[in-house]
């Protein structure tokens, strides 16, 4: 199962390079803004996760399951092989007999999920990549947006409405809705 999730990963070893990327760019700690109240941190960095959950490949998960199903596998056949070399093996495998564990088609059919997931993911990252990029970009345009309006593009917003002559309180609502269409 690992030989087949790492020969499709070395096929899209570009593409999935590309994703790395872009996890790193979500997979950041968002750094809240002083120029920006509480709520608008926190809608920022909730969208930040939000894109991060969905957009990352994460088949490291899928290899550390498949790795910890080996690992536990390994284990239940040394501890096999040291009963067979012991004094007391038929009550020591009649112990091991009614120990809770699932049947070997249910294992295989579980790890040939994990795998069938993981190749699912990857290949609409593989068809979508423009698309996701793009996504991923604009999110970030428009993050960095919002915050220049907040902070330098306000204040000469609001230079140019006194230098012509709008009324503070027009200026103040007018930026109020303008926040809150930003905001939804």
């Amino acid at each position: 199962m690992l030989d087949k999730l790492q020969k499709f990963e070395t096929a899209q070893a570009k593409t999935i390079g590309k994703f790395l990327q872009t996890a790193l760019k979500l997979g950041a700690k968002y750094t809240a803004s002083k120029h920006l109240t509480p709520e608008e941190n926190k809608l920022l960095a909730e969208r930040q996760k939000f894109l991060s959950g969905r957009l990352e490949i994460r088949t490291d998960e899928t290899k550390s399951q498949i790795l910890s199903f080996k690992t536990q596998a390994e284990n239940f056949s040394e501890r096999l092989a040291k009963i067979n070399r012991g004094q007391n093996s038929l009550r020591e495998l009649a112990e091991i007999e009614n120990e809770p564990r699932p049947s070997f088609a249910f294992l295989t059919e579980n790890l040939t999920q994990l795998v069938q997931n993981a190749r699912l993911k990857m290949d609409f990252f593989v068809t979508n990549e423009n698309f996701i990029l793009n996504v991923v970009n604009l999110w970030e345009i428009w993050n960095e947006n919002y915050k220049s309006f907040k902070t330098k593009l306000r204040e000469e917003l609001a230079a140019v409405c006194r230098e012509d002559g709008i009324d503070e309180e027009i200026f103040g609502l007018a930026l109020r809705l303008a926040e809150q269409k930003i905001s939804d």
